[in-house]
C-alpha cells in the first residue's frame, strides 16, 4: 500500500512545468478569527479569518506491488465541529514514484462561525480499488478567537458593562 509523504496547508502554491517541483506559499500553521464582518477592520485588525482561501497539498509514495493497482483518493475537511466533508476524489494510479494532490478552498466569513470548535483538519486518504481500508494523513488548523464574547463567536464583546 502507498505511504504518506506529507500533508500541509498553505494560501498558495506553484508547480514547476518542466520538474514538476511544488513550491509552497505561506504555509499556514494556525488562524486567528477576528469579531466583525469579513474584511471590517475592529481595534485595528481585520474581521474574520484574515484569509480567503487556502490550499492543501498532500503527497503520496508507492511501495512495491503498486505500479498495477488502481486507487481512489479523497480529500476531506472537518470545519469548525461539523463532521468530515469529501471535497475532492478521484481515481488514480501511480506513474512516478511520488503522487501529488492539490485542493483549493474558498474559506467562509465570520458571520460563519457561531458556535464554533476551535479546528480545521484536512485529510488526505487513500485506498486500492476494491479494498474498503482507507490510508489517511492530516494536517489540524487550531483557530483562536478575538473580541468575541465568552460563549458565543459571532458577536463582539461589548465594552465594558
Amino acid at each position: 500500500m502507498p505511504k504518506p509523504v506529507f500533508i500541509i496547508c498553505s494560501e498558495s502554491g506553484t508547480v514547476d512545468r518542466f520538474t514538476n517541483l511544488v513550491s509552497i506559499h505561506n504555509v499556514i500553521e494556525h488562524l486567528t478569527c477576528h469579531a466583525g464582518e469579513s474584511g471590517e477592520k475592529k481595534d485595528g485588525a481585520p474581521g474574520g479569518l484574515g484569509i480567503s482561501k487556502m490550499r492543501a497539498t498532500a503527497q503520496w509514495s508507492k511501495s512495491e506491488g503498486d505500479d498495477s493497482r488502481a486507487f481512489f483518493h479523497e480529500f476531506t475537511i472537518s470545519m469548525f465541529g461539523s463532521p468530515p466533508k469529501v471535497i475532492s476524489a478521484s481515481a488514480f494510479a501511480f506513474r512516478t514514484p511520488f503522487h501529488r494532490f492539490v485542493v483549493d478552498l474558498i474559506l467562509p466569513s465570520s458571520t460563519e462561525l457561531e458556535d464554533a470548535e476551535s479546528n480545521i483538519v484536512f485529510t488526505s486518504r487513500i485506498r486500492a480499488k476494491g479494498e474498503e481500508e482507507w490510508i489517511s494523513q492530516s494536517y489540524t488548523i487550531p483557530v483562536e478567537y478575538v473580541g468575541f464574547t465568552s460563549g458565543d463567536r459571532s458577536s463582539p464583546e461589548s465594552a465594558q458593562n
